[in-house]
């Protein structure tokens, strides 16, 4: 009954609903439209471009969620493991949410001091290639080293007249162009250098930064050197810091649209060393196990923010109700945003009973999930928008309007 009900939506054919349709704004005059409404048995609502391929921005979060929850477990908990002696030895598998106040009490309790870090991690990829250069210096788009602190970046502030980062970052450097006129500063994410001029005043949080070396600025909370581990210790670690469960990592990345947790969530699922075999084992997982259409994807990274990410609105469907049927759905859906949460869709779509997720890039913006009924039952709604010339705020505002028209 289940493959019937994922054949329904491959039907041919236009279904609109009878009312003035959002997306026949004229502010989408020209746009790309993929839309794809379903009830919970399959049957199409709603379908316009259905097949059309798009960029997701943020909605591919949807599908890195769900890989990693299926190739992992709810329950599974990454750890870091330490080993004192006179090089201190650290292995991670990863541990993405690791903060720099449980690096110092690891300090604190393994003692030292030591000159050497030898360190062994399960991956120590540079930002994906297919990233825009802009989004290089952001907090938002660092690196990703399954040995990391505070998400891999910093809070550049400014604190008694002073610039400093919170927490601290050696790889980062402050060059004083001139200490003449108004204050300026820019980062150059690639030389790990902020460059400034003037004074920086009062004391306030300037930016958040990407650090230039996550893992080894992790390190240097231990030790000025970082090498390579080799032969891992045979007894047991001195120390360890264990990870939160999966899924409360997944509600972490989809609430609030987290990229730097996605691409460690692919990674993690992955349990590769590159980015690029990693990508490569999700679009497999999403052909085998959800059968999605393999000329209807191109995974390129996990999180959305690559402009090379491809699907259709009906791939996104496709997923979101083959997750309807794995035991972990009820935590999968819960822990996606919705109007009620503290999350990217917070102040959105009143009155509908929403969990989804919410994409945005230059021209892109995108929303995808579950609307739920007092009954128990659902329609699974897709709607992807690129290539509009309106504004951001526009097209959320038509997204919305099309949601609350076609679900309630």
């Amino acid at each position: 009954m289940f493959a019937a009900a994922l054949i329904a939506p491959l039907l041919p054919g236009f279904v609109k609903p009878n009312l003035a349709d959002p997306l026949d704004d004229p502010a989408l005059k020209g746009a790309v439209v993929s839309a794809l409404v379903v009830d919970s048995t399959g049957k199409v609502i709603y379908q316009r471009g259905a097949d059309t391929r798009v960029m997701p921005a943020s909605n591919q979060k949807v599908f890195t969620a769900a890989f990693a929850l299926n190739k992992l477990s709810m329950s599974y908990r990454p750890v870091t493991k330490f080993w004192g002696g006179e090089t201190l030895t650290i292995a991670t598998n990863g541990n993405p949410t690791t903060t720099y106040e449980q690096l110092v009490e690891a300090k604190s309790k393994l003692g030292g001091p030591w000159t050497t870090v030898a360190l062994s991690q399960a991956y120590k990829c540079d930002r994906p290639d297919t990233w825009q250069i802009g989004d290089a210096p952001d907090r938002f788009a660092p690196a990703i080293h399954a040995f990391c602190m505070s998400k891999s970046g910093s809070e550049l502030r400014v604190r008694e007249g002073s610039l400093t980062l919170t927490p601290p970052d050696a790889g980062i450097q402050f060059n004083q162009e001139s200490e003449y006129g108004d204050f300026k500063f820019k980062y150059d994410p690639f030389r790990g250098v902020v460059n400034y001029s003037g004074r920086p005043g009062a004391a306030r949080v300037l930016d958040t930064i990407s650090s230039p070396n996550p893992s080894g600025a992790a390190a240097q909370v231990f030790a000025a050197t970082t090498v390579e581990a080799g032969e891992l210790p045979s007894r047991e670690p001195d120390y360890a810091i264990s990870g939160e469960p999966l899924i409360e990592t997944v509600k972490k990345c989809l609430r609030p649209s987290d990229n730097h947790l996605a691409e460690h969530l692919l990674l993690m699922g992955a349990k590769t060393k590159t980015h690029t075999a990693a990508t490569t084992e999700m679009a497999k997982w999403l052909i085998d196990g959800p059968n999605l259409d393999r000329d209807s994807i191109k995974i390129a990274d996990g999180s959305g923010l690559s402009r090379k990410n491809i699907t259709t609105a009906r791939s996104v469907v496709r997923l979101l109700m083959w997750q309807m049927k794995q035991p972990n759905f009820s935590a999968y859906k819960n822990a996606m945003a919705s109007p009620t949460t503290d999350s990217t869709l917070k102040g959105r779509l009143a009155g509908v009973d929403f969990y989804g997720k919410t994409g945005t890039l230059d021209m892109v913006s995108s929303l995808s999930g579950y609307v739920q009924y007092s009954n128990g039952k659902y329609k699974i709604v897709s709607v992807i928008l690129n290539h509009y010339n309106c504004s951001a705020t526009k097209a959320r505002e038509i997204i919305d309007r099309f949601v609350q028209n076609v679900c309630n």
